[in-house]
């Protein structure tokens, strides 16, 4: 059976051009009814915020950083798994984030522990 070459065939995920995304034809669901795997920025923050620490981006340095609301003590976010410095929002899922952030807020605990003993 011959197709023509510009024809998409049964397994080559089909472009919306309106929403930009891919889909494949086998897929029901629409674009926005899938659930997004990694948190936005604001959503990181308000979630940070419901715990009443900060967490900043600089995107100069590729780096997050976290602190409590009104301290100076602050600490680099590091993903406990590989000890090294999350640089991007994708590098973990949702589930990824809730942990790392509970770490994190462990250690700057500790850096304010650690900043209270020194002051004594």
């Amino acid at each position: 059976m011959y197709t023509k070459p510009n024809a998409p065939s049964a397994r080559q995920p089909i472009k919306y051009p309106d929403t930009r995304t891919f889909m494949t034809p086998r897929s029901n669901a629409s674009p926005a009814a899938s659930k997004r795997k990694t948190f936005k920025l604001d959503e990181l923050e308000a979630l940070c915020r419901e715990q009443g620490y900060d967490i900043t981006f600089s995107s100069h340095q590729g780096v997050f950083t976290l602190s409590k609301a009104g301290r100076e003590e602050w600490v680099w976010i590091i993903n406990p798994e590989t000890e090294r410095i999350v640089t991007a929002l994708r590098a973990l899922n949702r589930e990824q984030w809730r942990e790392v952030l509970n770490y994190n807020i462990l250690r700057l605990n500790e850096e304010f522990k650690k900043a209270a003993s020194d002051n004594v």
